[in-house]
């Protein structure tokens, strides 16, 4: 069943680096310092063997630190490197700013505007068929030959399909059926199917089924109550938390809550 089009509302550039409403920050470089009194040239020899143990250690060290920044928390500044794996069972990272003239479909919002469910999309496909070589820009592509598009807004069954998924069940997330939907959403992460969800973070309803202005990719449950999700705004590692209701949230900012879950399975 085709759902109801939604033209999407342009997604302001955020300012929070782990946040739909949180801007892209630029991937952590590490440096190593110099010492100000001496040069590369004016240091004795070193043993072979001692100058390639420190390329180790130092190169141990650094994919460390990365590993920490890669999933750090909200207050966090740092993000990973974008189109890379995260972790095992973690989708692509990719940043739906990072293709701010590429058109949405056939309409005239662009991808790093309103092209939130259709990044998702693809981190959710990038994940289930282990195509780490799929990005936005290709999606949108195959979803426009599948007619996937009215205008920029994206008809989700038809977009899914041409990114290999099915959608088996949409639901907005409330208190009625919050237990039952985490209930399915454990089972779905637990089987290795990622799960789109919606996030609303401000007035008004845009889409068909929720408050939702944002979607992200939900991918592993990390713990009772407690979730891994890649956001499309900056391509960057977020964690949900349950209150005891069950309904979901940003780790520490309850106003960006979960109002609607996309279970997908392969095609």
């Amino acid at each position: 069943m085709r759902l109801a089009k939604t033209q999407p509302p342009a997604l302001p550039r955020p300012q929070a680096p782990l946040a739909p409403a949180g801007e892209a920050s630029a991937p952590a470089v590490l440096a190593w310092p110099q010492s100000p009194t001496s040069s590369p040239a004016s240091l004795p020899p070193r043993h072979p063997w001692l100058q390639l143990f420190s390329c180790a250690a130092r190169g141990a060290l650094a994919a460390a630190l990365l590993g920490l920044t890669a999933c750090s928390s909200l207050t966090s500044p740092a993000s990973p490197v974008r189109g890379a794996p995260l972790g095992l069972r973690a989708p692509v990272a990719l940043s739906q700013f990072d293709y701010p003239k590429a058109r949405l479909g056939e309409g005239h919002y662009t991808i790093a505007s309103s092209g939130c469910l259709l990044t998702s999309l693809t981190m959710a496909s990038s994940l289930v068929h282990e195509r780490h070589d799929l990005d936005p820009l290709s999606a949108n592509a195959l979803v426009l030959r599948n007619g996937g598009f009215s205008g920029s807004a994206l008809e989700l069954g038809p977009a899914a399909s041409a990114l290999g998924l099915s959608v088996e069940h949409r639901s907005a997330l409330s208190l009625g059926n919050a237990k039952l939907l985490g209930a399915r959403l454990d089972a779905a992460l637990a089987k290795g199917c990622p799960v789109v969800m919606g996030v609303d973070y401000q007035p008004g309803d845009t889409s068909s089924v929720s408050g939702a202005d944002h979607f992200i990719c939900a991918y592993a449950r990390l713990g009772p109550g407690r979730y891994a999700a890649m956001d499309p705004a900056g391509g960057v590692k977020v964690e949900l938390c349950a209150d005891a209701q069950g309904l979901l949230s940003y780790r520490g900012a309850p106003a960006r809550h979960i109002s609607e879950l996309v279970f997908l399975s392969p095609r």
